[in-house]
C-alpha cells in the first residue's frame, strides 16, 4: 500500500477532493495531511478519513510517507519541495507550481539536480 500525504488545503478545495477520492483506492492510502493552519489541517484530515494531521512540515515528513500530493499555495511550493526531496519522498505538484516563472524554473532546476 502506497502511503500518501496531502500538503496544503488553504484556498484550494480540490485538496479535499483528492483526500476523498483516495479513500476509494485499493493501492494508496492517505496517512497524513499537512497545512500550517490548524483549522484547514483538521478539515483535510477529516476528508482523508481520519489521516494524521500535521501543522509542522518536519513532523509531516517524518510520518512515513512514500509520496506527497502538493496542493497548497504556489508561494510555498519551492521551500516544501526542497524538504521532500531531501527526505527522498516522491512528489506530485498541483498547478500552479509557482507564483513566478523564475520560481518555477528554480523548482525545475532543483528537481533535475536531485536525480
Amino acid at each position: 500500500m502506497l502511503r500518501v500525504g496531502i500538503s496544503g488545503y488553504q484556498i484550494w478545495y480540490h485538496s479535499i477532493v483528492f483526500a476523498e477520492e483516495l479513500q476509494k483506492s485499493s493501492t494508496m492510502k492517505t496517512v497524513s495531511v499537512f497545512d500550517q493552519n490548524p483549522v484547514f489541517a483538521k478539515r483535510l484530515g477529516e476528508a482523508a478519513g481520519g489521516a494524521k494531521v500535521f501543522t509542522n512540515i518536519d513532523d509531516f515528513i517524518d510520518s512515513g510517507l512514500d509520496i506527497v500530493i502538493m496542493a497548497g499555495l504556489p508561494s510555498t511550493k519551492l521551500a516544501e519541495i526542497r524538504k521532500y526531496a531531501a527526505a527522498k519522498i516522491h512528489v506530485l505538484i498541483d498547478k500552479p507550481v509557482a507564483t513566478t516563472s523564475a520560481d518555477a524554473w528554480k523548482l525545475l532546476m532543483y528537481a533535475i539536480k536531485k536525480k
